[in-house]
């Protein structure tokens, strides 16, 4: 599911190439004025409106007025303007920000992207308990996979998060779900390896009553239990190829078919998949499928060892020995 941009206005300023570009990569949808951008409202709410410099603050009006919609976060707001604005920096309270055009400027996409990772922050700040989810480290290496997986939260393509055992796969998944706008839908997680090839299909797409023995009730399957979350497939890699190739057209298509079922159902479900294995070397093998790996691989995040974290070691040592010292008051309380 794309990311909505509405486009407020007729100055030529929002028939720029650098609007037309976003085509790319958002769903468009044009307004004439506030006018009826305020009766769009009243149906659903665009993750981003950008609107000519003329037009902004009755556009910001009707935000402001915005009670109902289909997410429960008010949209981001672009002002496109033909100078730099002087003493108006982005607002995180109304979350607007402006974007001169002229040479020098940044690409109008990247601006969205900025405001898009600020507002999914703090939504998510207010969202959940102060500390009652943080990654610790602050080495380079460590920052750059954060900044990247907040980046990839902002869209609905499938994510690939690489790394040896023990390096925050997992940890990584429960992020990018919760820094995602759909933080507030399911997320579940599921080890490939632990499914049996029998059941590999009931468990994801889910099974009809008595399509094979002992299928006593319809069952959903994973993909629906996650429909408008996040569904992480953790050991990828361990799926076999005869299977790749449905979950490769469950994603592709939004779309899968039960065991014993006869209509394909359209699902909206987010994929993330972990893997602690050389996917390359996987496909040189001829275990796992290119086309996969390419589908998964949307953006990639590779997480790095602790030897490769040495700027990390004091914080973490404190951040477990903290750990520690409370788990122990509790069991002397």
């Amino acid at each position: 599911m794309p990311l909505t941009i509405a486009i407020v206005g007729e100055e030529p300023c929002l028939r720029s190439s650098q609007v037309k570009d976003l085509l790319h990569y958002y769903l468009l949808e044009y307004y004439d004025g506030v006018v009826s951008l305020n009766s769009a409202l009243k149906e659903t709410v665009p993750d981003v409106i950008v609107s000519d410099e003329t037009i902004f603050d009755k556009t910001i009006e009707v935000l402001d007025r915005m009670t109902t919609g289909d997410y429960s976060r008010k949209p981001v707001c672009v002002c496109i303007c033909r100078r730099q604005k002087q003493g108006r920096p982005i607002a995180s309270s109304d979350n607007s920000l402006f974007h001169p055009l002229g040479n020098g400027s940044p690409p109008l996409r990247q601006t969205i992207d900025q405001a898009l990772i600020r507002k999914i922050t703090e939504d998510m700040t207010t969202d959940r308990e102060e500390g009652s989810f943080r990654i610790v480290g602050s080495s380079q290496s460590l920052r750059r996979q954060i900044a990247l997986t907040q980046k990839s939260a902002v869209y609905d393509e499938p994510v690939l998060i690489t790394g040896d055992t023990g390096t925050g796969k997992e940890l990584f998944a429960r992020y990018l779900h919760l820094y995602s706008r759909r933080h507030s839908q399911p997320y579940h997680v599921v080890n490939c390896s632990a499914i049996s090839n029998d059941l590999f299909e009931s468990e994801l797409f889910g099974h009809k009553k008595g399509a094979f023995t002992g299928a006593l009730a319809d069952s959903d399957g994973l993909f629906r239990l996650a429909h408008h979350g996040t569904l992480v497939l953790d050991e990828i890699s361990e799926i076999e190829p005869r299977f790749q190739v449905k979950l490769l057209r469950a994603i592709e298509n939004q779309e899968i078919l039960s065991v014993g079922g006869q209509i394909a159902e359209k699902i909206n479900t987010r994929v993330v998949a972990l893997s602690n294995r050389d996917l390359w070397r996987e496909m040189e093998r001829g275990t796992f499928r290119p086309d996969l790996f390419h589908r998964l691989n949307k953006f990639h995040i590779h997480l790095p060892t602790l030897k490769e974290r040495e700027d990390d070691y004091e914080e973490l040592f404190f951040h477990f020995l903290e750990q520690t010292w409370f788990s122990r008051l509790e069991k002397w309380k």
